[in-house]
């Protein structure tokens, strides 16, 4: 997802640009989010944030991190802003969490259901905290997975999605095994972890509905798509200018082919719309109108394939804003959730009530 601003390095450092952009494909590097460290410092959290691993099972099945949520009252808010210029690309986005009052979470309160929070590329677990939070406040318990390669889980070679989904399901078992999953699972992910979401969910019979934020359709395409996106001079930082002269005219199909042969699977192979359509429980496809780094064109082939699946294109929002608006997004996903996870397999899927357009 962040990949460029990570890329002007490797070409300083002697690679040559398709070799330098396949190894960040195939070998992301974690961003740690803002807040973590003021969460982690936050009086009251150290108690309400549960943190444990998912060992190891050989080589191919790392070490897994998790933090889990409890129900509770967290009293969140969430404040989005963002600057645009006169084209209407974004030159400024932020997300603060302010916590009105020292958190509470109530050990002996069931929760309702339990939804697994799964990151994008190059992100963590912590990227998920605010939609943690914003479950625990009606009544959910979130655990949230660290994917392989990411934050504090083990390193094995990346799938884009079935690999990790491997991986998810292994996680899932343990969970159930130590009591942590409580009434029905609802997996949410965002990019790289929707897609592993709907993947995961094919590959379990726990999962009782998917809601997946701007997956990506088939990954060779997803790669070409970022590096379209990240290459076409809208702007930026000086990285990103940089990395701009140096891979502007970088072959999109070498560097795909590049991170197949790293990773020994053929990305333009890889995608989860199979298991998507043969999936017989609800999903919520919700993408950005403006998404440019995965355009909803991805969303919109998932949903053609697959019956029990609800497309929401959310005008104003692209693919860094959409996870990131909760002001927008979150009663009406957690509704929606509520409602799917109960859902059986021969009644009609609940619709998906699409918030409001524009900024609050």
């Amino acid at each position: 997802m962040y990949c460029l601003a990570l890329l002007a390095g490797s070409a300083l450092a002697g690679c040559s640009a398709v070799d330098g952009l396949a190894r960040r494909v195939a070998e992301p590097e974690s961003a740690p989010m803002p807040w973590t460290r003021l969460i982690e410092t936050t009086p009251g959290f150290a108690e309400v944030l549960r943190t444990g691993t998912t060992p190891a099972d050989g080589p191919e099945r790392p070490e897994l991190a998790w933090r889990i949520v409890d129900p509770g009252e967290f009293e969140v808010d969430t404040r989005f802003e963002r600057r645009v210029d006169p084209a209407g690309h974004t030159t400024h986005m932020a997300v603060e969490l302010d916590f009105r009052a020292p958190p509470k979470s109530d050990a002996a309160r069931r929760p309702r259901a339990t939804v697994l929070l799964l990151h994008g590329w190059a992100m963590d677990k912590d990227s998920t905290l605010p939609w943690a939070f914003a479950f625990a406040d009606a009544g959910w318990r979130a655990v949230l997975l660290d994917l392989r390669n990411h934050g504090a889980s083990g390193r094995a070679p990346a799938g884009f999605g079935p690999r990790e989904a491997v991986d998810v399901a292994r996680a899932i078992d343990d969970l159930r095994q130590r009591g942590e999953l409580v009434g029905p699972l609802v997996l949410l992910g965002m990019s790289y972890g929707a897609a592993v979401a709907l993947e995961t969910a094919a590959r379990h019979e726990a999962v009782a509905a998917v809601v997946a934020l701007e997956p990506f359709a088939n990954a060779g395409a997803a790669v070409r798509d970022m590096l379209d996106d990240g290459l076409a001079g809208r702007g930026g930082p000086v990285g990103l200018r940089l990395a701009r002269w140096r891979y502007g005219d970088v072959d999109r199909d070498a560097v795909v082919a590049a991170a197949s042969a790293r990773l020994g699977l053929d990305l333009d192979s890889v995608g989860p719309g199979d298991a998507l359509a043969a999936w017989p429980r609800c999903t919520l496809l919700l993408h950005g109108a403006a998404d440019r780094m995965l355009p909803p064109a991805h969303s919109r082939a998932l949903a053609m394939a697959a019956p029990r699946a609800r497309l929401a294109v959310v005008d104003g929002e692209d693919h860094l804003s959409l996870p990131l608006r909760l002001d927008r997004l979150a009663r009406p996903v957690i509704a929606w959730a509520t409602a799917a996870a109960t859902t059986s397999t021969d009644a009609s899927c609940p619709a998906f009530a699409l918030p409001a357009t524009g900024d609050p």
